[in-house]
């Protein structure tokens, strides 16, 4: 059985978009899973990239914490020292 179409509803926008299975995106969805399998089966986690407009929407953004990995290029050190930084000089104003 061959599924033609599907759709994405989205909540905030009441607004329903219809999703074409066409066999670019069946062969990008198979190859997004053989990948995630991938990935899974390293068992390594990706470091987070930080996309601000997808970001700061996200709920998972605390948990996720993309600015420790990179924050402009900047690694895990220079991150925590800016972060410790600034949290002193509060302390100190």
């Amino acid at each position: 059985m061959t599924v033609p179409e599907g759709q994405i509803y989205y909540l905030q926008e009441h607004r329903r978009t219809s999703i074409s299975f066409d066999t670019e995106l069946r062969a990008e969805t198979i190859a997004t899973i053989d990948h995630t399998r991938n990935i899974f089966e390293s068992g390594q986690t990706p470091p987070a990239v930080y996309d601000k407009k997808k970001c700061d929407r996200c709920s998972l953004l605390d948990i996720c914490m993309p600015h420790t990995m990179h924050v402009n290029g900047n690694h895990v050190r220079r991150y925590m020292q800016n972060h410790i930084r600034k949290n002193l000089q509060e302390d100190l104003d």
